[in-house]
């Protein structure tokens, strides 16, 4: 089942304590959150066991079940 990016998003920023990104307008936090999540893709596809890489960028979601 794909994992949708917005359960991750809604992970980071229960975790974060930069409280000035819930200001962002929506868009404006959707992209930031984007740019974090596929940065940390890269750097932690190394020792995953997901292929992080298998997404639709187009749908906002990982193809596998990252969510467990």
């Amino acid at each position: 089942m794909p994992t949708p990016y917005s359960v991750i998003h809604e992970r980071l920023l229960s975790k974060i304590s930069d409280y000035d990104i819930l200001q962002f307008i929506d868009v404006e936090r959707e992209e930031l959150l984007h740019s974090y999540l596929i940065s940390a893709c890269v750097q932690f596809n190394r020792v995953c066991k997901v292929d992080l890489t298998a997404r639709n960028d187009l749908l906002d979601e990982f193809n596998a079940d990252t969510a467990r």
